[in-house]
């Protein structure tokens, strides 16, 4: 199996001094290992257009969509997917990939199947803004957004804490969300629902980023078989450095043998994959960052 993530890093943290703040993100990038050089998005329509991004679906005229916003697409690449509102702002993104491509079933609705593609999604400010010209006019042009919306099925939403701090008493209470490692560079990794004894197929697509006790990064996850330059493939002995081994799923673990085999066979050209990902949020690259 290949554990596909995409690591969205590209929300710069400015300016948060209490729980109070609203973190102002500046920039959205993807992709961790690149971190010299990591891929810029758009943050408005207009440069999407000007940079050659191609408009793909306009959700604020389509009423049958279970999305919100203008969806854009570069190069025919749909691991990244920019959205923007109805005035031209970024307000969230999307990863979506040929459903034939999935190599095990997957359980959570988060995975949204629309025609042949796997669709997942995550806004920057309410979704109830997005296509509406008034919400949507009270958002700062070049701002990234004002929270962290997970789309966990139609018409479900997750709002994600924007202090770390948030995060733990919400552990303290009932959330699904778990601890990982931090990671220097990167932040402290939350991942959703895992645990060791979980089915692989009931892996949720989200993962968070804390650095120095803010939101500053978040990223998709899936089992299948991506191939794109905003598609992380990390190797099996770097897990560690992501999960507690308390709750690392063990079912993923065992994936990278599966996988090499049927690489074996295929010739597949994926890096010694297991963990496949994109990383698209606004981490610093402060090597200082797993306090808070």
């Amino acid at each position: 199996m290949l554990f596909v993530v995409i690591l969205v890093l590209g929300l710069h943290t400015l300016c948060a001094h209490s729980n109070q703040d609203v973190p102002k993100w500046n920039r959205l990038r993807v992709t961790a290992r690149k971190m010299k050089a990591p891929s810029a998005l758009p943050l408005t329509e207009q440069e999407a257009k000007q940079n050659e991004w191609t408009l793909i679906a306009d959700d604020c005229k389509d009423g049958s969509s279970p999305f919100k916003g203008r969806r854009y697409m570069l190069n025919n690449d749909p691991s990244t997917i920019p959205i923007f509102d109805v005035n031209g702002n970024v307000a969230g993104l999307q990863m979506a990939y040929d459903a034939k491509n999935q190599l095990i079933a997957t359980n959570s609705p988060a995975y949204m199947k629309i025609g042949k593609n796997i669709h997942m999604t995550a806004y920057f400010t309410s979704p109830e803004n997005i296509c509406d010209a008034d919400g949507a006019s009270r958002r700062k042009v070049g701002a990234v957004g004002d929270k962290l919306v997970l789309v966990m099925g139609r018409d479900k939403y997750m709002d994600i804490p924007l202090y770390q701090k948030q995060m733990e008493k919400q552990i303290e209470g009932s959330s699904k969300w778990k601890l990982g490692q931090c990671f220097r560079g990167m932040g402290t990794h939350y991942w959703y629902g895992i645990s060791n004894g979980m089915d692989c197929a009931d892996v949720s697509p989200f993962f968070l980023l804390y650095n120095k006790g803010v939101l500053g990064g978040w990223g998709f996850t899936t089992i299948a078989d991506i191939s794109s330059p905003r598609v992380e493939h990390p190797p099996n002995w770097a897990l560690k450095f992501f999960f507690k081994e308390e709750t690392m799923p063990r079912c993923i673990k065992k994936s990278e043998a599966t996988h090499n085999a049927t690489c074996l066979l295929h010739r597949c050209h994926l890096y010694q994959p297991y963990l496949s990902w994109i990383q698209n949020f606004g981490i610093t690259l402060d090597l200082d960052n797993c306090t808070f």
